[in-house]
């Protein structure tokens, strides 16, 4: 079992570290590591894992590993799996942190963000597209897309915002339920970028203390409080890793415990180094409350997502089937639609402020429509930040 179980992290391991852009990624590299090479599930056993993981909340890369795991060494291999994934990239967003908080002052570094932030944007936008055409739209989604914008706008939390939408999706079922059993399977595939809902999200309106109640907290106390700040984000992280940030302006940067650069290149950095997007958190984590606040953010931002996956993994079948919970998370995609765009205008106005930043982000965004992975974008527009 030992032997097994060090396979298992050793082949994860491999995965996180060539993993960049995002979930789409890291499940094309599963796909031929897991099932074409080393042959430890079907095809089809492949897809039902995929579709879970779309549908429970959580990021959807770390999920699949799980489910991957789990099916080939029990509980403890899903253990091993989502460790080998997650923490080789933990480490080196980690490393980057360090480095960034003892030179961030530097001239060159700051041009290759000024660079890299643009890129980034156009990234996230490019992210939105997908999830969108994924969708059918009609005018109720149109009303819930302008409200999600409008409230996180004039500063409504995003947490209330997807607490509202629940009482939103009954109304909004009824009105649709009729038409969504006729589109059958569409509405199931449609629904690919989605998550049920989380219970009980508003326990979590504890953990909202002022900046300079964080400030005078100890690096303990700081610890705990990202561990539940994070361990919340990771309960309704709805629609994929780009979607923390709309929970991150939300709880950190609208408090002023993160700058908007600082906010901008964390979504650099994760963007940027492999693994999963989620090591932002580490990268928040170190900046706020150094290495112990680094492990404690991880920890936070994983746990929720290894309770939930570990509890959905034998009724797999059964949820990828439900056409009823397919119809209520197209719903809750929209408002993930909705809480990025509405970043995207916040981060647009602080970054886009000369022509310069304005041609980084069209000339990022043709290249990321044209299929030129991630990492690279934000490679090339670091250097391009470094030499203009």
């Amino acid at each position: 079992m030992i032997i097994k179980l060090c396979q298992i992290i050793w082949t994860f391991a491999q995965i996180g570290l060539v993993s960049f852009g995002g979930p789409a990624a890291s499940i094309a590299i599963m796909q031929r590591t897991i099932v074409d090479r080393r042959k430890w599930v079907t095809q089809s056993e492949f897809l039902d894992f995929v579709a879970v993981s779309h549908m429970i909340p959580g990021p959807i890369a770390v999920q699949l590993s799980l489910h991957l795991g789990y099916r080939r060494g029990g509980l403890l291999g899903a253990l091993a799996a989502v460790f080998g994934f997650v923490v080789p990239a933990a480490f080196i967003t980690w490393a980057v942190a360090v480095f960034y908080q003892r030179s961030h002052a530097l001239p060159a570094l700051e041009a290759c963000l000024a660079g890299v932030r643009p890129a980034v944007l156009a990234v996230i936008l490019i992210s939105l597209w997908d999830i969108a055409g994924r969708l059918t739209w009609n005018k109720w989604r149109f009303v819930l897309l302008a409200a999600v914008v409008g409230l996180n706008l004039v500063g409504i939390d995003a947490i209330v915002i997807m607490a509202l939408t629940l009482a939103y999706s009954a109304f909004y079922l009824s009105v649709t339920g009729r038409k969504s059993r006729g589109q059958g399977k569409a509405v199931e595939t449609n629904s690919e970028k989605g998550q049920p809902p989380a219970q009980g999200p508003n326990l979590f309106g504890i953990f909202l203390p002022t900046a300079a109640a964080f400030s005078k907290a100890g690096l303990v106390g700081k610890s705990l409080y990202l561990f539940g700040m994070f361990f919340k984000i990771g309960l309704l992280l709805y629609g994929g890793g780009n979607v923390v940030a709309a929970y991150i302006q939300s709880d950190f940067v609208d408090r002023g415990l993160l700058t908007q650069a600082q906010f901008l290149d964390a979504l650099a950095i994760g963007q940027s180094t492999p693994g999963p997007v989620l090591t932002v958190a580490t990268f928040i984590g170190y900046v706020l409350a150094g290495h112990l606040g680094a492990i404690a953010a991880t920890l936070g931002i994983i746990t929720p997502c290894v309770i939930l996956a570990s509890l959905v993994h034998p009724w797999v079948v059964m949820a990828r089937s439900s056409e009823k919970i397919a119809t209520f998370l197209n719903v809750i995609n929209l408002v993930v639609i909705g809480l990025i765009l509405s970043v995207c205008l916040n981060l647009g106005i602080w970054v886009f402020q000369d022509f310069k930043a304005i041609g980084f982000a069209v000339v990022a965004g043709v290249l990321l429509w044209f299929k030129v992975p991630p990492v690279l974008v934000v490679i090339a527009a670091a250097v391009a930040g470094w030499l203009f």
